[in-house]
Parts: structure tokens; C-alpha cells; sequence
């Protein structure tokens, strides 16, 4: 299939497009070409691509699909190739996988320290962490990986402090999170050492949590850890709710806000013009951040389980079916945004999907849209003359676009 965009896609081998280096540089004239021809198509893994704007918005609201990946027939085709290192049932439990009403009742326990009061107190917690990371970029001068010294050390530094654990554990938290971002794939494009790699990172960061848990680190302060023992204790959550959705609140702070800040700083350096306003103004981070969440989403597809045939404008999903609901390819689409490939802080209307939609609506959006009001001014106010030292380099994923390194030269 050929779109005049001039890119070609056969839907039987789009994962094979999906691992090519153009993809991973640009994907977004590959789902112009789906959202032009093929909207809703299935690809080899049996998965069904949406990429429109209006066809992904209805299917991350409607709650008659399911998030549950055992709803769907591909769960049991590739669980032959998850028999070692698979993470086992017990991540089921991840209140992302659940249904309502369960989903409620567990995101409830893990959702107060996200609510816009606690986010607004938050605020001092950001900058100190932001301002502490800016510092050390100041004192090393010259080029640093932008990714290495501020994009992920600052989410894993607020979370911890939310979640009431020792800065200290750092390093190790961190690396834990990356190899459990590393499986968060389709099926088909996570190689079988990288599922052994997951599993043995949540193996010691839940013997980690579990130890901070027995120790009584976290019962006392506000941090989350004490909230959800408080909940174990009261009989609300069991001990495995209480540690893999800990895992998964790391994990999601991790990648989203990770994203943003990398995602976004590449952007930026591209666009000087809005760059500078931006260090002049701080009142446009806010619509910048939501820009830039639209322009190069962190988290390019969100799945939905069909439990039924389930009609999607002319086509029949049949029931059991992964559908792949591709927010990247809906926050480009031209229908909703004008001139979608370009960067506008100044863009107002529709919002984006970059955060999902209904009942799971990213419960941490509210902190990753802080994090980045905080950082983008503060970095471009200190560092006025900062400027690429290098070719960003992406992370080698599908479902989160992100990058690995981004060599900045100070300019001091």
C-alpha cells in the first residue's frame, strides 16, 4: 500500500517497518499513509492498528473494551515464548490491566499523592530536584547526555520522594525501571533476553519494596509506600498489589516524564525561535508542554481487548482481538491539528491523547505535565546558548518513543 505521502506499508510486515531506522527516526509519515488508506488494519502479530484521531478517542473511552490482555487470543499464541523469564500472572494485578470495578478500587488505594492539591504542593519538591539537577550540569560544563544527567534522574528523584524511599537507592531503582520499560513491547518485537532481563528486575525491586515494606520504611510522612500498607494492613490490597503497581507507578513516571523532557529538548533545539520565548516567558511552558506531548508522544500506542465483534466505522474487530489504539499517529492527524509535523507552543483547541483516555487516563500525568513546565524554561533560562553536541539517539522500542542519549553542548 502506497498513500501519497509516498511511504509504502504492507500490513504483514509491520513490525519489520516498525525495526528499520527511518521508522524509529520519523515515524509519523508511516502512520500518515495508515490514517490515509488503512485506519483500521491488522498486522502479522494479529493486532489491529487504529490510527485516526476519532477512532482512537472513542476506543480509549469506551468501557465496553477491556485492558485486560488475557481478553484477547494473542495473550495465549506467544505465551509459549514467555514460559522463561515471563513475569507470571501475578502482574495481572497492575491496575492497568484490570476492568473496572476492580481498576477502581485498586487505582483508588495508589491515585491520592496524583490529586491536583498534592501535585500543587509538589511543586517545591520539582524545582529543588530540577534546580539540583541544572547545578551538577553547571558544575560538569561543556557537552553532557541530556537523557543521563536531568531527563531520567529527575523523574526517579521526585518519585522516590513520593513514594517515600531513600534517594540513595537511585541508581539502583532506576535501572530496574529500564529493564522493565524495555518489555513493555508487543509480543513479537521483545527478544526472549530481554523478558529474562524484566523478570529478574522485578524480582529484586519487589524483594526491594518488600523489604522497605517489612522494615517499616514509609510508614511515617505522606509518602505513598505508607498509603498503600496502610491499605494492605486494612485488608484493601494484598502484599502483590501492593508491590507490582509500586513497580508500574515507577516505571510510568519514569517513561512518561523521561520522554517528555528528552523528546522535548530535541524539539526545542530545533526551533529556536520558540526556544527563547520560552526561557523569556515561563507562562508558555504550559502550552508548550502540551505541544510538545502532541508533537513526539512518549508513549506512542495504548492496547484495548475486544470482548466482543466490535465495529470500528466500516470494520468488524472480531472479539478477543488486540486493538491497538496508536495515540502518536492520532495526535498528527490533520482532521484535528494543522500543519501536525510542526512545532506551535502557540497551538490552542483539541487536546491530545499522548495520556490515554477514560477510566485510564494516565494517573500521572498531572506530575509529568509539572516536571516539564519546570524544566524546559529553567534549562533554557540557564543554559541561553545550550545546542545539540550530536545526533540524538532513540531507543530501540515501538510502544515508547524515547531517547537514549541527546549529547547538548552547555555553551558556558
Amino acid at each position: 500500500m502506497t498513500a501519497r505521502t509516498g511511504i509504502t506499508i504492507d500490513p504483514s510486515a509491520f513490525f519489520d517497518t516498525v525495526r528499520t531506522p527511518g521508522f524509529r527516526t520519523d515515524p509519523y509519515p508511516f502512520y500518515a499513509a495508515l490514517r490515509e488508506r488503512l485506519p483500521v488494519v491488522r498486522v502479522e502479530s494479529g493486532g489491529w492498528l487504529v490510527t485516526r484521531y476519532a477512532d482512537v478517542l472513542t476506543v480509549l473511552r469506551d468501557p465496553a473494551l477491556s485492558t485486560d490482555p488475557r481478553r484477547s487470543g494473542l495473550h495465549e499464541k506467544y505465551a509459549s515464548e514467555r514460559t522463561e523469564g515471563t513475569l507470571g500472572e501475578q502482574a495481572f494485578s497492575h491496575f492497568q490491566f484490570l476492568d473496572p470495578p476492580a481498576h477502581d478500587r485498586v487505582r483508588a488505594e495508589f491515585a491520592v499523592p496524583f490529586g491536583p492539591g498534592e501535585i500543587k504542593a509538589l511543586a517545591p519538591l520539582v524545582e529543588r530536584h530540577t534546580h539540583r539537577l541544572l547545578d551538577e550540569m553547571a558544575r560538569a560544563g561543556g557537552t553532557v547526555d541530556l537523557v543521563t544527567v536531568l531527563a531520567e534522574p529527575l523523574p526517579i528523584a521526585v518519585i522516590l520522594d513520593v513514594l517515600g524511599l531513600p534517594q540513595a537507592d537511585a541508581a539502583d531503582v532506576a535501572a530496574w525501571a529500564q529493564h522493565l520499560i524495555a518489555n513493555d513491547d508487543p509480543d513479537l518485537l521483545v527478544a526472549p533476553e530481554r523478558r529474562v532481563a524484566a523478570a529478574t528486575a522485578a524480582t529484586e525491586f519487589g524483594r526491594y519494596l518488600a523489604r522497605h515494606a517489612v522494615s517499616g520504611a514509609g510508614r511515617s510522612g505522606n509518602g505513598l509506600l505508607r498509603t498503600v500498607l496502610d491499605a494492605h494492613r486494612g485488608g484493601r490490597l494484598s502484599l502483590n498489589d501492593v508491590l507490582v503497581n509500586l513497580m508500574f507507578v515507577v516505571v510510568a513516571s519514569l517513561e512518561t516524564s523521561a520522554g517528555l523532557i528528552g523528546n522535548g529538548v530535541a524539539a526545542l533545539l530545533d526551533a529556536p525561535e520558540a526556544r527563547g520565548r520560552l526561557a523569556r516567558d515561563p507562562g508558555l511552558a504550559a502550552p508548550a508542554v502540551e505541544e510538545l506531548l502532541r508533537l513526539d508522544s512518549p508513549i506512542q500506542y495504548t492496547p484495548r481487548f475486544t470482548v466482543a465483534d466490535y465495529r470500528i466505522g466500516e470494520t468488524i474487530v472480531p472479539a478477543g482481538s488486540h486493538l491497538m489504539a496508536m495515540v502518536g499517529a492520532a495526535n498528527h492527524d490533520p482532521e484535528i491539528f494543522t500543519t501536525p509535523d510542526t512545532l506551535d507552543i502557540d497551538r490552542r483547541g483539541r487536546r491530545h491523547v499522548g495520556f490515554g483516555g477514560g477510566v485510564h487516563y494516565c494517573m500521572g500525568a498531572a506530575l509529568a505535565r509539572m516536571e516539564g513546565c519546570t524544566v524546559f524554561p529553567a534549562l533554557f533560562a540557564r543554559f541561553p546558548e545550550l545546542r545539540a553536541a550530536g545526533a540524538p539517539q532513540r531507543r530501540e522500542m515501538f510502544t515508547l518513543r524515547s531517547l537514549s542519549s541527546l549529547p547538548v553542548h552547555l555553551g558556558q
